[in-house]
């Protein structure tokens, strides 16, 4: 019974101190929020002709440049609306990852403290019962 007790205090002792994980959450959320960026400026709709394409024969009539941006915004208008939204979704769960992540470590240095303290408690409780 007592070896099952040791156990199981060992493999909690274990769990709790092992090293945080959220130093390498915080950089993965921070490069999240870097392509996420990326993402947000990229899915804006072009005003402006790219220019790869301004060359022949895409050069030769602005008016014919303005008229082709204005028929792809049109034909992609609700994709880039998709996009947008996608984007904001992923910024929101990405903070609310990063408060959980917050709450979790606050839970661990609880568990931490409340281990602490039932590892006194043991010992106390061993040298009673050695006194008797």
């Amino acid at each position: 019974m007592e070896a099952i007790q040791t156990e199981a205090n060992r493999r909690q002792q274990s769990a709790l101190e092992t090293p945080s994980q959220t130093a390498n959450c915080f950089t993965v959320a921070s490069d999240a929020k870097a392509y996420l960026n990326n993402a947000e400026f990229r899915a804006q709709a072009r005003m402006k002709w790219p220019d790869k394409l301004n060359r022949f024969p895409f050069n030769l009539s602005p008016r014919l440049q303005g008229a082709v941006l204005k028929g792809i915004r049109l034909l992609f208008r609700d994709q880039q609306e998709v996009n947008l939204n996608l984007i904001n979704a992923l910024r929101q769960s990405l903070m609310l990852q990063q408060q959980l992540i917050h709450k979790l470590e606050g839970l661990q240095m609880d568990a931490r403290a409340q281990q602490a303290e039932i590892l006194v408690l043991q010992r106390t409780i061993e040298q009673l019962r050695s006194q008797e």
